[in-house]
Order: C-alpha cells, then structure tokens, then sequence
C-alpha cells in the first residue's frame, strides 16, 4: 500500500499542515523528555536509549514530520546533555538520512501490522546499530565490533519489542481516533466575500 499525499506527511517537500506541526512538537518534546530523563543509559559506549521506543510507532504514523521531529529533539538534547562536537553534529545530520528517509520510505508502502511494524523498526535499529558505533569509533576510538553488537542489541530490544507494544497500544487506544495514515490533500483556501 503506497501512501502519497500532497501533505508533508508522506512528502517532504510539499507544505506542513498544522496537524503535522503539532504532531512533530509532540514527538520531538517527547523524545527530548525520555533522552534528558534517562541520560546516563542515552550516551556513551554501553548505551541503552529508552526514547527509541518511541521511534518507529511515530515514524509510521506521523511519516516524515515524526523524522525531522525526532533528528531535531536528538540533537537538542545532545547539547542539553552534554555538549556536542561538530564532528557529532555532522554524524547526526548524515545518520538521519541512512535511518529516517528509508524508514519512511518503507512505512508508507507496506501495511500497518507486525510485518510492517518489524521492516521499519528493524531498519532503523539495524542502521541506528551500526551507524552509532561508527561514530563512536572514529570520534573516540571505543572498539568496534563490541559497539556494533551492544548498540545493535539494544536497538532491536527498545524499538522491534518496546517499540510494538506502543505501537499496538496506539493502535487500539482512542489517542489516534480520527487521526488517519492515509493520505489527505491539504484544504485550499476560500477567497473571502466582501459585501
């Protein structure tokens, strides 16, 4: 099932409705939140980062303002937390490109169940597990091949298993009634009646 839509959800490079915005605040404040609260587990070599758990179930409802959100917060809180080096900096922009633009990619072309769930999450965690551990390496010289196993492991355990049972729980709640995936025009503007 391909989504298109002349909203941003779907399409980057079309307008953000008001609901995109609203729903990029949410999820970068909340990733900001659970990165900032779980601090010491959201950094350094043997991370854990509980926030990813809200990764995947908002990058396959919300699509690309869930993505943008969620680079944008990570980056905020990084400097929040403990200061970021360019060299970071630069890493998180080209991390966005390897792990959020596939994953919505994927999430706007398959189902919404498991199956589809399990292809999104798992790119992320899959890419987030390799990618993090080759910063840490070049940046820092931490050994590779531990990183790329522990982050990865980690990864896969907060987004492919955490991460579902948010998303079923979003599923089934009354939080997205009315919210739909699938694709809207943006309306048109009415021009106004002077009498």
């Amino acid at each position: 099932m391909r989504r298109e839509s002349k909203d941003a959800m779907w399409n980057p490079f079309h307008p953000w409705s008001t609901r995109n915005l609203a729903f990029a605040a949410i999820a970068a404040a909340l990733n900001i939140v659970l990165i900032l609260v779980f601090a010491p587990m959201s950094y350094g070599p043997m991370q854990f980062r509980i926030a990813e758990i809200i990764t995947a179930p908002f990058v396959i409802f919300f699509g690309y303002p869930a993505a943008l959100a969620l680079l944008v917060s990570s980056i905020i809180a990084a400097f929040m937390s403990s200061g970021m080096a360019t060299i970071q900096l630069v890493w998180q922009l080209s991390a966005f490109l390897f792990w959020a633009v596939p994953a919505v990619e994927i999430a706007k072309r398959v189902e919404h169940n498991l199956v589809g769930y399990q292809l999104v999450a798992g790119w992320i965690a899959i890419t987030t597990g390799i990618w993090v551990p080759l910063m840490l390496w070049t940046s820092f010289g931490i050994p590779l091949v531990g990183l790329i196993i522990w982050i990865t492991t980690a990864e896969l355990i907060t987004m492919n298993i955490l991460g579902y049972i948010l998303f079923k729980a979003l599923q089934r709640s009354d939080v997205l009634k009315g919210y739909s995936t699938e694709p809207q025009d943006l309306p048109t503007s009415q021009p106004l009646e002077v009498s």
